[in-house]
């Protein structure tokens, strides 16, 4: 991958494995539906930055690095497009080097869909040549495949 690619987005949660506020990616995305179902969601637009070694999450207005994850520590990305609320919805789940475990992000993808993100992350985290996890963890593209060391489902 050749620069930054950059997508405007909409953060609408994230939750914390480390913090117990869910136990699975599944329980996340049914919390999700619930909150938007409820207009209990309070959103943020922001800029994710997709670069050869990390993906970068900025404030739009004032630029200001908001989450940074190096390709090490993406664990999971999946476009998912059976959320009735969120017709191309973003998962990013990723664990910095300070956390026990993971937090999982989601995001709206109107501008550019979410596949197209999703592709493009994978593509860095692939193509990352210092790696921590297994390469058959880290290799593939395919959501199936995209495991971390939790076995984030």
């Amino acid at each position: 991958m050749n620069g930054t690619r950059r997508h405007l987005v909409t953060h609408l949660l994230t939750f914390s494995l480390q913090n117990g506020d869910v136990q699975s990616v599944e329980e996340a995305q049914t919390r999700l539906s619930f909150l938007a179902k409820n207009n209990k969601l309070w959103s943020q637009k922001m800029f994710l930055d997709v670069e050869k070694d990390f993906v970068l999450l900025r404030d739009v207005q004032s630029q200001d690095e908001l989450e940074k994850y190096t390709s090490e520590d993406i664990f999971r990305c999946d476009a998912i497009n059976t959320e009735k609320h969120f017709p191309s919805l973003l998962l990013l789940v990723g664990q910095r080097a300070d956390q026990k475990k993971p937090d999982i992000h989601f995001f709206n993808c109107e501008t550019v869909k979410a596949e197209r993100i999703s592709d493009d992350i994978a593509q860095a985290v692939s193509g990352s040549s210092n790696k921590s996890e297994p390469d058959e963890l880290r290799s593939a593209q395919s959501e199936e495949e995209m495991l971390g060391q939790y076995e984030i489902p």
